[in-house]
């Protein structure tokens, strides 16, 4: 089976972020689910992801290593959008175009984080 790209670092980086404890690369593979990738496909998006900073890998005992998220799913989530808006030329217009997506839900919360930043800022 052909995947997306970055199919499967989405599922490793899920399968990371469902637990709370660090995880064993076949242990990761387990989460994956079917299609269950080799172990060795794993592997290597592990490292990958790991040269990418957005995982931690520990040695236990003998070779075998335990992987963790290096941030949680809402760090990396505002990371992309951050990257995202500094790549494009028009920020303005990602950001309207990001609230026009948003739904009532989504644009209340927002909203209510703005207001209470700009609260904080009329203290400082």
């Amino acid at each position: 089976m052909v995947r997306d790209r970055g199919e499967l670092e989405a599922k490793v980086m899920a399968a990371l972020w469902r637990h709370d404890r660090p995880l064993t690369a076949r242990e990761i593979q387990a989460a994956i689910g079917d299609p269950t990738p080799a172990i060795t496909t794993v592997l290597t998006i592990l490292e990958r992801l790991r040269t990418k900073g957005r995982v931690l890998r520990e040695e236990t005992t003998g070779s075998t290593y335990r992987f963790t998220a290096a941030k949680s799913e809402s760090e990396d989530a505002v990371e992309k959008m951050l990257t995202s808006l500094t790549a494009t030329e028009d920020r303005a217009a990602a950001l309207v175009q990001l609230a026009g997506n948003l739904d009532a839900r989504d644009a209340d919360t927002l909203r209510r984080a703005l207001e209470a930043r700009r609260k904080r800022g009329a203290r400082s």
